[in-house]
C-alpha cells in the first residue's frame, strides 16, 4: 500500500502535467488566434485536448483518496485523520544471483524451517511407535517408619525400605506396535513429499521474482531513455508549431507520448519493488528501509 500510494502520487503528477501542458498550449493557441496566426479549428481542438485530458486526472486524484483509506486502515487510524506519505518511488536495484538466492531461501524460509523440524519429529515418531515391541522396565522404592512410641519413631532401627524392578514384554498386542509403526511411517513419508513440494515452491517463487526483477530493470532502462527523448519531440513540436510549420496534432501526440512514457517507468519502477519484497520474503529476510531506498 506505502509503495501503491507513491506510484499513485507519481500517477497524479504525470497526469497533472498532462493537463497543464494541454492548458498552456491552448492559451497560446488562442494567443495566436487573436492575433490571426492561428484558426479557429486550432482553438477549438486544444480546448478539446484540455477536456480529454482531465478525466485521468480526477481518475488519479480517487486512486490516491482510495488507496488512502486502505493505508489508514492498516494503521488503525482515523478516516479523517491527515497523514503524510514520505518517500520516493525509486528502486535500489541489486545483482541478480539466482543460485544464491535459492540457497539463502532453502536455509532462511520459515516454511522449510518449519518442515524440517515436522520432519526431525516424524522421524522420532517412528522410534517411539517401536517402544512397544520392547521390553518395559519400571524401577520402584519407598521407605517408611513404624514405632508405638512417637519419639522412637525416626529411629533407624524402626525404618522399613522397599525396593523394587519389574520387567514385562507383551508377547503378542493384536498388532497394535505395528499398526502405530506403520502410521508413524506414513507421516515421515508425507512430510518428506511436503518437504520436496515446498523445495520445488520455493525454487519456483525465487525464479519468478529473478525473472519480474528482469523484466522490470530492462523496461525501467527503457523508458529513461524514451522518457528524455519524448521530452524533447515535445519540445520540437512546440518549437515547430510557433514557428508556423507544425500542426496541433503534432504538440497533442508529444504530450500523449511523454505521459505514457513516464507512467510506464514509474510502473516499471513499482514492479521492481514488488519483485524485490517477493524475492527477500521467499528468501526469509527481515524487511530493511534501506533495501528499497
Amino acid at each position: 500500500l506505502f509503495y501503491g500510494l507513491l506510484l499513485a502520487y507519481e500517477t497524479r503528477r504525470i497526469a497533472k502535467d498532462l493537463v497543464d501542458n494541454a492548458k498552456t498550449h491552448y492559451d497560446e493557441v488562442t494567443s495566436k488566434f487573436c492575433q490571426g496566426t492561428a484558426s479557429k479549428f486550432d482553438v477549438l481542438q486544444s480546448k478539446t485536448q484540455v477536456a480529454r485530458e482531465m478525466p485521468q486526472l480526477v481518475s488519479a486524484e480517487n486512486s490516491i483518496d482510495l488507496l488512502m483509506v486502505e493505508f489508514k486502515k492498516l494503521l488503525v487510524l482515523k478516516l479523517g485523520e491527515n497523514i503524510s506519505i514520505m518517500g520516493e518511488l525509486k528502486p535500489n536495484e541489486i545483482v541478480i544471483k539466482e543460485n544464491d538466492f535459492l540457497q539463502e531461501a532453502y536455509s532462511k524460509n520459515p516454511k522449510m524451517i518449519l518442515k524440517l523440524l515436522g520432519i526431525d519429529i516424524n522421524k522420532w515418531a517412528i522410534e517411539y511407535a517401536k517402544a512397544g515391541w520392547l521390553p518395559q522396565v519400571m524401577a520402584s522404592a519407598n521407605g517408611g517408619y513404624t514405632s508405638n512410641n512417637f519419639s522412637e519413631m525416626m529411629d533407624s532401627r524402626q525404618s522399613n525400605w522397599n525396593i523394587g524392578v519389574k520387567a514385562s514384554m507383551a508377547i503378542f498386542d493384536g498388532f497394535a506396535t505395528k499398526a502405530k509403526v506403520d502410521e508413524a511411517k506414513a507421516k515421515y513419508n508425507q512430510s518428506n513429499l511436503q518437504k520436496d513440494d515446498i523445495i520445488d515452491q520455493v525454487a519456483v517463487d525465487i525464479k519468478n521474482a529473478c525473472l519480474d526483477l528482469t523484466k522490470s530493470k530492462t523496461i525501467i532502462d527503457t523508458q529513461r531513455e524514451a522518457v528524455v527523448e519524448a521530452a524533447e519531440a515535445l519540445r520540437l513540436s512546440e518549437v515547430r508549431y510557433a514557428n508556423g510549420v507544425g500542426i496541433n496534432l503534432d504538440i497533442f501526440d508529444s504530450e500523449v507520448a511523454l505521459a505514457q512514457v513516464e507512467q510506464s517507468l514509474a510502473q516499471g519502477i513499482y514492479d521492481y519493488i514488488m519483485a524485490k519484497s517477493q524475492l527477500d520474503l521467499t528468501m526469509g529476510r527481515e524487511f530493511s528501509q534501506e533495501n528499497y531506498n
